[in-house]
């Protein structure tokens, strides 16, 4: 893995817990890398089945800005039908405010 590489994990639990925390460390890293969210629980929350891929989605725009969460929205609003359009793009806000939420006390404990 390379150093500016990122590491998205659906789970519940976290990357120590999984028995992941040593990969930070091993491949030097930084802790906001390397983040588990619970993106299938989210999917069958929003969609009623635990489907994550455009949760995972909304997780990774978050995570690396490399793509907008309103880029997001629009891939799924154009490619998927009305009602499961609408439930994708509320999976992929919620796993987006989730992983914003968890590099926020990341870096709120790291400056005490």
């Amino acid at each position: 893995m390379r150093a500016d590489g990122y590491v998205l994990v659906n789970s519940s639990r976290e990357a120590d817990e999984l028995g992941l925390g040593h990969l930070a460390v091993r491949h030097g890293l930084p802790a906001v890398r390397m983040l588990t969210v619970p993106a299938s629980e989210i999917a069958q929350r929003t969609l009623g089945q635990p489907l994550p891929n455009t949760a995972l989605l909304g997780a990774f725009a978050a995570l690396t800005r490399v793509v907008s969460l309103a880029g997001v929205e629009t891939a799924i609003l154009e490619s998927l039908p009305g009602q499961l359009a609408r439930g994708n793009v509320e999976a992929a806000r919620a796993t987006h405010a989730f992983v914003c939420h968890s590099l926020n006390r990341q870096q709120d404990l790291a400056h005490r």
